[in-house]
């Protein structure tokens, strides 16, 4: 008998989505602060060329009306090799500025890309938490209909029950068998809730006053929890952890009995 595992639908995709997210959200970051630097850098950078500077061919071609000296060859290089430099300057930044504008769209892209997978991972969490209530209501529902099986087993156990607090029954063996099946359900439940799988209030809520009439049978006692301890530590255990009460001559299982019915990490 299996059941499906409400707690396993819950997992989502949390951790490793959220994960992604600061990821993004970090480089983002990240380019936007080289973003702004490289534009604050291209800013001050920028050439500011001299006017008072002219190509040897203007020079050369400019009359000189004053009768001043002409311009010697020395003097006509290093005004060329002026202007080259603000020309390679002029390229650099250029080119600085280009580089910056697509870094700039890279990031704008990449920001809406964040969105959109912001979006869609909101979205997948929310269907993961739908899934995982739907997932937990058809848990309960299952389990009430494995119980309902045995609902001729726990009629017996009621108040107004033929084995209610009766020493003697049951005593066919198809109602013993019956019961110990009953009972090894109640000890999967057990195992359940050990496991973290199912809500201790909610299974308490439901079926607490189910141990409780069972426990009034003193064949159960007798003949089950005592007699044959060893094969019903999960029930005992689950009464302990449910009803929190005493059963008569059946102390509580001990650490070396508890790690041996529930060994860390099987």
């Amino acid at each position: 008998m299996t059941f499906p595992y409400p707690s396993t639908c819950q997992l989502g995709c949390n951790g490793g989505s959220s994960q992604l997210l600061r990821n993004a959200a970090w480089l983002c970051a990240v380019l936007t602060l080289q973003l702004c630097t490289g534009f604050a850098t291209a800013q001050q950078n920028t050439p500011q060329r001299s006017p008072t500077i002219q190509p040897i061919s203007a020079q050369h071609s400019s009359p000189n009306h004053d009768g001043g000296p002409e311009v010697s060859p020395h003097d006509a290089l290093k005004t060329e090799s002026a202007v080259f430099k603000d020309r390679e300057k002029e390229r650099e930044y250029v080119i600085l500025l280009w580089t910056l504008i697509i870094t700039a769209l890279g990031v704008a892209a990449g920001l809406f890309a964040l969105f959109f997978a912001w979006l869609a991972v909101s979205e997948a969490q929310r269907q993961a938490r739908e899934n995982a209530k739907m997932s937990k209501a058809q848990f309960w529902i299952l389990l009430r209909g494995i119980f309902t099986s045995h609902d001729d087993i726990h009629a017996n156990f009621r108040p107004d029950g033929d084995w209610h607090s009766d020493s003697e029954l049951p005593s066919a063996t198809a109602d013993k068998g019956r019961t110990e099946l009953y009972m090894g359900l109640f000890e999967y439940c057990d195992r359940l809730l050990e496991e973290g799988l199912i809500d201790k209030q909610a299974f308490a809520a439901s079926y607490s006053y189910r141990l409780r009439n069972i426990l009034t049978n003193p064949w159960v006692i007798e003949k089950k929890l005592k007699a044959h301890r060893r094969g019903w530590r999960g029930f005992i255990n689950l009464c302990y952890r449910i009803l929190n009460e005493p059963i008569p001559d059946v102390p509580k299982l001990t650490a070396a009995e508890h790690s041996e019915l529930y060994p860390k990490g099987g």
